[in-house]
């Protein structure tokens, strides 16, 4: 994460565990390899488990949303203000 915010801009599309769990519920989760057989309560144990797991380097972003309550449009503004500022320093 470091190397990557060293060398651009990085972005944490939040989501929380039941809405990434409503998604893979509704995929072919056979299709991916490290949640082949998983389904309901497994899957979402898996899901809160990673992003658990993975929390310390997701929060390191430069910008970070909850992607299901943000539009395109917010996105867009939240990137160019942190560009904006990033040159301005």
């Amino acid at each position: 994460m470091e190397w990557i915010n060293q060398h651009g801009i990085s972005l944490y599309l939040y989501h929380t565990p039941k809405s990434l769990w409503a998604r893979l519920s509704q995929s072919d989760v056979n299709k991916r390899p490290v949640l082949k057989g998983l389904t309901g309560d497994e899957l979402y144990a898996f899901i809160e488990s990673k992003l658990n797991e993975r929390a310390q380097y997701y929060e390191q972003a430069h910008i970070k949303f909850e992607q299901i309550h943000t539009s395109l449009e917010e996105i867009i503004s939240l990137i160019n203000n942190y560009i904006a500022k990033y040159e301005n320093s």
